[in-house]
């Protein structure tokens, strides 16, 4: 595995949730989403990359979050 991308993310909306849609480089090669929160990483399980090409993941806090993508094939050359 190997780029990671990462952003912050401030939710709307902390009691339902804010439904985050993200554009990123080679999301074609998404392995996943990863959530920075009280000292440690942990995955995000229902993001996914839509048909649209975008990231979309829903969130209730304030966090750092990491996508890893995998550059497996990249690496190799």
């Amino acid at each position: 595995l190997g780029d990671v991308y990462k952003r912050q993310v401030l939710p709307k909306d902390k009691k339902s949730g804010t439904r985050v849609r993200v554009k990123a480089p080679n999301l074609d090669k998404f392995v996943a989403l990863l959530c920075y929160s009280n000292g440690q990483w942990s995955v995000v399980k229902d993001a996914k990359v839509n048909a649209n090409g975008k990231l979309v993941f829903k969130t209730k806090k304030a966090a750092a979050y990491a996508i890893v993508i995998d550059t497996t094939e990249e690496d190799a050359e």
